[in-house]
């Protein structure tokens, strides 16, 4: 659904999936971008996506570790929309990038969405 939105915009996405099928399928979707969090050198893959492109947005549907992973990377003022918590843990994110980077995180809830 996000693929299918900001691609009609003109927005390009990293995408970031949890397993090899996933690439796959988003691949043939049309998808540029992919990266999968289980695979060595992610963190430089996703470092280098970072630089290139400055996404100052990113949608968290896992939670957990990989929530301040991802915006660690992202540029300065960056937004962390987490809908989703599909490792079960608490969003992790570092003070340093809350106070000193101006990054926010906050929840995002399609439903209360969709009735606005």
């Amino acid at each position: 659904m996000v693929v299918k939105l900001f691609g009609d915009a003109g927005i390009e996405v990293i995408n970031i999936v949890r397993k090899d099928e996933q690439v796959e399928t988003l691949h043939n979707i049309g998808c540029k971008y992919i990266l999968n969090s289980e695979s060595v050198g992610f963190d430089e893959n996703l470092k280098e996506l970072c630089k290139k492109l400055s996404p100052s947005v990113f949608f968290d549907a896992v939670g957990g570790e990989l929530t301040g992973k991802i915006a660690k990377y992202m540029p300065q003022k960056s937004t962390v929309y987490v809908y989703g918590n599909l490792s079960n843990k608490a969003c992790e994110i570092s003070t340093v990038n809350l106070i000193f980077h101006g990054k926010v995180v906050k929840g995002f809830y399609l439903g209360s969405w969709i009735q606005h």
